[in-house]
């Protein structure tokens, strides 16, 4: 007996991140989940300003063994990978949570409510482009998880710039 029912494979996915503005690679990564079929369904705004921070206070905070690398890589290097790619005009339509996360030690988690909304749309997987390392109900609110993209052998090396301690060793 035939069916009538379509198969599909494609998928339902929102994306947490800091607002419009993203990476290139980031941008490029949306754009093959959508030239695939993949429906963005969602996008998780961090709605926390950005504090503002001296160039004095930043030496200080940094890690000095990454400064250096961190110089080349922003300043010198300017990787195409990294270039800012604004998408409010492509986004344009799709729905939007503004979230606050309360933060425990390095963790940070999202609010029960916030969490509830974001279960309601029912996604398959959610992107990690924004947003620190998070904990909690957030990560089982899609049905695959939270995929987080990390450039270094994160049971190793615990922060820093991608790639810097693999080559530095």
């Amino acid at each position: 007996m035939e069916s009538n029912i379509k198969q599909t494979s494609a998928l339902r996915y929102g994306v947490l991140c800091s607002g419009m503005v993203f990476q290139r690679w980031q941008a490029d990564a949306l754009h093959q989940l959508d030239k695939h079929g993949h429906l963005l369904a969602l996008l998780i705004v961090d709605s926390r300003k950005k504090p503002e921070s001296s160039l004095i206070k930043k030496l200080f905070t940094k890690k000095w063994g990454n400064i250096l690398f961190t110089f080349l890589d922003n300043r010198i290097f300017k990787p195409a990978a990294k270039e800012p790619v604004d998408l409010t005009s492509r986004l344009h339509g799709i729905s939007v949570i503004h979230c606050r996360v309360s933060r425990k030690g390095y963790a940070e988690y999202f609010d029960d409510a916030d969490s509830e909304v974001i279960r309601e749309f029912r996604l398959d997987f959610i992107l990690r482009f924004g947003f620190n390392i998070i904990r909690g109900k957030i990560l089982t609110d899609a049905r695959f998880g939270v995929w987080s993209f990390h450039h270094d052998d994160e049971m190793i090396y615990r922060g820093g710039p991608p790639g810097f301690w693999e080559i530095f060793r």
